[in-house]
């Protein structure tokens, strides 16, 4: 059993409950067994959600931080509301028996449409050899997808190109479109005109079963793309490279 991390990241505020109402209904048609049991701003989390309720739940609690999780699908997930010079973003957790990848993508993609910008995201889950690859680097390298890729995390690198990948505005600026749309990895899709969706390798489970062949596709979209886009191990990380973020 692999346990997947996932995050989006948005170049705006979405502390409007507008933008709670949205997710949920998106939540409810593409991935209903990520629809919260209890929720919260803090832990322990003591609201019991209903989607009947939503509307009370969000004026309530939709502020700062709102967490949430799920007992039967063991899952949680929270919102940060971004607000000065840091991204909002979404975190899901789970594992690959209760959390579909396929739903996942689903779900992220209707949020693109919805929710309009999104500057970055990422589907990933930590296997043993991954962690025993990188142990020396884990603080850069794989600790920031357990606790959630951020702005400042970004702002050096991305940690390290995940299982899937959205690449927004930023990036697409900083690459190019053509580049990103022929980046050698097995799946490849222009989600609009300022975000595409990159997986490496078919099933996300490949990132254990599968993993020398997962890393040498990895290493070789990364390749492509630019290593200096990544943390680097074996380089100064003065030679690492990101995009200029702006904020609204």
């Amino acid at each position: 059993m692999l346990q997947l991390s996932s995050g989006l990241l948005f170049p705006f505020d979405v502390s409007h409950i507008s933008c709670g109402r949205k997710y949920f209904e998106l939540v409810s048609a593409h991935a209903p067994r990520l629809l919260p049991q209890k929720y919260g701003n803090d832990e322990p989390l003591k609201g019991c959600f209903s989607l009947d309720a939503i509307e009370p739940i969000l004026q309530a609690s939709w502020q700062d931080m709102f967490l949430w999780k799920s007992n039967s699908s063991k899952t949680n997930g929270i919102w940060q509301m971004g607000k000065g010079l840091r991204h909002s973003s979404l975190f899901v957790y789970g594992n690959n028996r209760t959390i579909n990848s396929g739903e996942l993508k689903s779900l992220y993609k209707a949020m693109a449409v919805s929710f309009g910008e999104i500057d970055f995201g990422y589907v990933h889950a930590l296997a043993d050899p991954e962690w025993e690859s990188f142990a020396p680097f884990a603080t850069d390298m794989l600790s920031p997808f357990n606790y959630g890729v951020m702005t400042i995390n970004l702002r050096k690198c991305i940690p390290n190109l995940s299982w899937a990948t959205l690449f927004g505005r930023p990036y697409v600026e900083m690459i190019g479109m053509d580049r990103l749309l022929s980046s050698p990895a097995f799946n490849v899709e222009k989600w609009g005109d300022s975000l595409v969706y990159v997986q490496v390798s078919p099933e996300i489970s490949d990132v254990e079963s599968k993993f020398s062949d997962f890393s040498d596709r990895r290493n070789a979209v990364k390749s492509h793309l630019g290593d200096h886009l990544f943390f680097m191990p074996n380089a100064s990380q003065n030679d690492s490279k990101s995009p200029m973020f702006t904020f609204c």
